[in-house]
Order: C-alpha cells, then structure tokens, then sequence
C-alpha cells in the first residue's frame, strides 16, 4: 500500500540564509527518513504549494533538489516516490533503543547477576557513544495493555530510533506488546544472551560455552575424577523449550550443552546426579542431603550459574562436605556478588563485548539488511579455575 506523506507541521524560517525552496527540501527529506508506511508517495508540487503557502515553482525547485540528492523518483507527470534507500538514511541523531523487562533500578535491584547486566549496558554505551549513536532504555507496555495503546507506542518507536536491543525477560507466556514489538520489520532487532525460535530477521548475541566445556572434559579424563553432576536452576533439564513463546534464552541452554559435551567426551551421567528445582538454598540443601546420606555424591558439580554454585557449597559445607576436597563446584557466568567470588571456579563471560557486539550487528542490519548476513554472533567464554575447584591428576 503506497502511503502519502504528511506535511503537516512544516513551516519556514525567512531569517535563515537557505533559500525557501532548500528549506522545504531539507524539511521534506526528513519527513521521508522517518515515514513508517509501506512506500511513500509526495503529495503534487501544486498541493505542497496550496498546502504550504508557497509558490508553485518554489515546491517545484524543491523536488528538483530532493531528485538530485536521489532521495526521491518523478515517475509520471504529478507522482513522486521516496526511493527505499533513502528511507535508510541515517538520522541526524540516530537512537538505539535497550529493551528491559522493567525500571533499570528495579531490574539491577531484583537480579542476583547485577553486576552482568551492568557489564551488557556499559558495552552496548560504550560502542554506541564511539559511533555517535544515542540510547535509551525501553520499557514496553503492560500485557494486558489496550490493543490500540500498544500499536500507537510501537509506530512512535519506529519512528524514534535506528534499532532495538534486547536485554532480559519480561517473563510472561502471553505478552502481545513484545510479540508486536518482535514482528515489527521496521526496527532492526538484536536480543543478548537469547535467540528467537521463528522470527526472521532477528539478530542474536550469544557466548559460546561449547570450545570452554570440551576443554573442561578433556582436562577430567586425564584425572581421576568421573561422576559428574549438573544442577539447573528449572524443574525439569530441557525446560527451556517451554519457557517463552518466543524466546530462549541462554542460561537456560547451559546445562543441557554441558551434558551433551562431556557425554561426547565418554563422560556418563547418573540421573540422580542431574539435579533440578535447584531455584532456592532450601531446595539444593535437601537435594544434596539426600545424596549424602546415600553416599551418592558425584565427585564434580557443574551449575547453571553462580548464584547456585555459592548455594551448593554453602549446603555441602554446613553438612560436613569440603569444597574442593570431597567434591569440585563450579559455577558459570563468574558475576555473582559475594565473599566468594575469590574461591569460585566458573565460566567468565564477555558481557561487555557482548554489548558491543550487538551495537554493530544493529548497525550491519540497519545499512546492509538481513539477507545473506549473519545473524548469530557468538563471543567465547573462559574457565577461571579457583578454590572450588582442582584437577587430582592421576599417577
């Protein structure tokens, strides 16, 4: 569907030194970057004139001027079309957008990986601020929100800014401003830590844990450690396939890659030694007391993230168990704030290239497109070996 373009709002300024047809260009131009619909079609050089107050040979030397620039194509005797690149252009002040799940103060105030998620802003800020690119933070509006509400605050988005970054869960099955706001092919999109299932078009960041585990497993054949656990934050391993209708999201991938490496790696599991609903101390104190009192203790934790690393040796210690010496804890993501960070052995992750990482893959989408681009970038993560855990070589 062609869409006209609106005029309203223009006026013209006789004390500044552009000519009035130059005025009406420039201020033509910038209609055209920010026009939302399909196509856009100018109105006559005899409406601009009626509409504007101008002299007809006034719209026409403008439109003259907006072809020289190849902003816009004459093609018929009273029909002139924005070309589609430059709808492109850049803006005056280009804007990315960082998507959060709620007020930033109350995001970093109710997350237990706080010092992570500064790390993703600080890169995606800095990046941004190196090319001259504004951000902002984005809160979307309620699930529940009117229909209408939701379509006009999108369309506003679009207009507004060159991009949009993902960054944490809102944590609803049935969120429609999101699902808009994913679906909107005006906005190039990159969600951080997170992957979409069926949007196309989406750009995700991600680390890659994959090379970091493999060296892990070829490590621990070379000792004389063989029965390891994983513990997950959920109830049930592969849970992560019905957490979110549209997204996955990374940490909830990590235990099941970490069985499938070491597995690969001749490495074999026990199903009481893959431990689940570890969301809570209460929960991972019992879990590991049953195992105790079994005698069923595998010799290596692997878990889904610090916060339940810090849980489990604080839970092993209290009944008696010494980290490393009867059992190697590792954790993953190494952001957890506490006394522990010098002992816990975990995963470092580039939060803050991830960041930056997604700024350019905006970037890239904005000026190239999605066709025949790349649009999974991964960054590596690194085992930071500490106190919790040492490698009892053999012989």
């Amino acid at each position: 569907m062609a869409d006209k373009l609106d005029l309203t709002g223009i006026t013209f300024d006789p004390e500044l030194p552009e000519p009035l047809y130059l005025q009406l260009a420039d201020a033509l131009h910038e209609r055209i970057k920010y026009h939302t619909g399909e196509s856009c079609v100018l109105p006559s050089q005899r409406i601009v004139a009626s509409m504007l107050q101008i002299d007809r040979s006034t719209a026409a030397k403008a439109y003259a001027e907006l072809e020289r620039r190849k902003v816009v194509s004459h093609v018929s005797s009273y029909k002139w079309v924005a070309l589609p690149e430059a709808r492109k252009v850049r803006k005056p002040f280009p804007n990315i957008a960082v998507v959060i799940p709620r007020r930033l103060s109350d995001y970093l105030a109710s997350s237990a990986n706080k010092d992570c998620i500064q790390q993703y802003i600080y890169g995606i800020i800095d990046r941004a601020a190196e090319q001259n690119i504004s951000t902002l933070m984005l809160q979307l509006p309620a699930p529940d929100a009117p229909e209408e509400l939701v379509e006009e605050f999108i369309s506003e988005i679009a207009v507004k800014v060159d991009g949009a970054i993902h960054l944490g869960a809102r944590q609803y099955r049935h969120d429609p401003p999101l699902n808009k706001l994913f679906r909107d092919k005006r906005i190039p999109q990159v969600m951080i830590s997170a992957f979409s299932r069926d949007l196309e078009g989406m750009g995700c960041v991600m680390t890659d844990l994959e090379p970091a585990f493999e060296k892990l497993a070829h490590q621990l054949r070379q000792s004389s450690i063989t029965r390891v656990g994983a513990v997950c934050w959920h109830k049930e391993i592969d849970f992560f396939f019905r957490e979110n209708p549209y997204v996955t999201y990374e940490a909830s991938l990590r235990c099941r890659k970490f069985i499938n490496i070491f597995e690969k790696c001749g490495f074999s599991f026990e199903k009481e030694h893959i431990l689940t609903d570890c969301c809570s101390y209460y929960n991972i104190y019992h879990t590991l007391a049953s195992l105790i009192r079994r005698k069923r203790l595998p010799e290596l934790l692997f878990c889904q993230n610090d916060q339940i690393a810090v849980w489990c040796i604080q839970a092993l210690e209290r009944q008696g168990i010494r980290v490393p010496e009867d059992i190697a804890v590792i954790g993953c993501d190494n952001c957890y704030s506490s006394p522990w960070g010098d002992r816990l052995t975990s995963f470092d992750m580039p939060f803050y290239e991830l960041g930056c990482i997604a700024v350019d893959l905006i970037e890239e989408i904005r000026l190239k497109g999605i066709n025949d681009l790349e649009l999974l970038r991964t960054s590596p993560a690194e085992l930071s070996i500490k106190e919790t855990f040492t490698l009892n070589m053999k012989g």
